[in-house]
């Protein structure tokens, strides 16, 4: 692991979709479906896609991918992720050791007292295709774990 930083992560324009699971498992489906999505419509990717965990019981996520357009959609939301102080830690290794990233970031941010003021993100840089945290694939992952703090850092 690298060292936690405190850095301001821009706004970001997405096409997310957001649901409540009984797994994190089944977030490999709804990035299936965002795809597709994403593909039919010719959407142009503008940067890595993005994990928000809203919620841990019950389990809510939304997925990310960032564009400049997008069509309107029932499913599909357009919004823009806004500009927040994040403090950001750099996981290398296998997806299914990622984890590691949030019990070190949980550690940090109670030594340091920061308070949490919104979901989680799980920037996805580098990724295999087909790698998920259970799937125990060995190839390494380049993923950044970021949690909004207040500006009192």
């Amino acid at each position: 692991m690298e060292q936690i930083v405190v850095r301001t992560v821009p706004r970001l324009k997405v096409v997310s979709l957001r649901e409540r699971i009984s797994d994190f498992k089944e977030q490999g489906r709804l990035w299936g479906e965002l795809h597709g999505f994403a593909d039919q419509s010719g959407l142009v990717k503008t940067g890595p896609g993005l994990t928000l965990l809203h919620s841990l019981e019950p389990i809510e996520v939304e997925i990310c991918i960032p564009v400049d357009q997008c069509p309107q959609h029932d499913r599909f939301h357009v919004r823009v992720l806004p500009e927040q102080l994040m403090a950001v830690n750099t996981f290398r290794g296998p997806m299914h050791n990622v984890s590691e990233a949030y019990v070190e970031m949980q550690q940090w941010l109670k030594e340091k007292g920061h308070t949490v003021v919104g979901p989680s993100r799980e920037v996805y840089i580098k990724i295999p295709t087909n790698c998920t945290a259970q799937n125990q694939n060995p190839e390494p992952v380049h993923v950044e774990v970021q949690f909004p703090i207040g500006a009192d850092a």
